[in-house]
C-alpha cells in the first residue's frame, strides 16, 4: 500500500465469490467529519453473500464488505484501535467512515475476533461492559439480574 493507492476486495459483476479480485483503487480524500481507518481485519457476514448476488439491487463494480476492526489514521482519535460497522466497502486496506459508526475495541480483544464482533451493526451491544456474573453450583447468573 502507498499514499495513493490501496488495495480492496472489488466485485465487477454479481456471481459467486469467483468475481472477486484484489485491486489497486486511488485514495481519495477525506471528506468533512469522517475518519479513516487502516483495516487490520474485515468482517464478512450473510449480508455480504446476498449484495455479491445482487439480492439488495446496486451495482458493480463495489467493496465488499460492512465491519471491520483496525487503527484510525486520520481524523480525530488518529492511533484509536477501533471496531466499525455499518460501512459499505470495508473490505479493504482502507475505509473512510463516521465516527459513530466506530466503537473503541477493548485492549485484550484480538484483531480477528474484532472484526468479527462488528456483525450486523452489534458492537455497541456486544463490545459495552457488563455486570460480572456470579456462579453457583446450579447455574450462572447476571449479578445485576433480580
Amino acid at each position: 500500500m502507498n499514499f495513493q493507492t490501496y488495495r480492496a476486495a472489488v466485485a465487477r459483476s454479481f456471481s459467486a465469490l469467483d468475481v472477486l479480485r484484489i485491486e489497486h483503487l486511488p485514495v481519495r480524500p477525506l471528506a468533512p467529519g469522517s475518519i479513516r481507518v487502516a483495516v487490520r481485519v474485515g468482517g464478512v457476514n450473510p449480508v455480504d453473500a446476498a449484495i455479491r448476488s445482487s439480492s439488495f439491487g446496486g451495482s458493480t463494480p463495489f467493496v465488499l464488505g460492512t465491519e471491520f476492526a483496525g487503527v484510525v489514521t486520520k481524523g480525530v482519535s488518529v492511533g484509536d484501535h477501533v471496531v466499525g460497522f455499518g460501512t459499505p466497502a470495508s473490505d479493504a486496506d482502507l475505509v473512510d467512515t463516521s465516527p459513530d459508526r466506530v466503537v473503541t475495541k477493548p485492549d485484550d480483544l484480538a484483531w480477528d475476533l474484532a472484526g468479527a464482533s462488528a456483525r450486523s451493526g452489534s458492537p455497541h451491544r456486544t463490545l459495552q461492559p457488563r455486570p460480572p456474573t456470579t456462579t453457583t453450583a446450579s447455574s450462572t447468573t447476571n449479578a445485576s439480574d433480580p
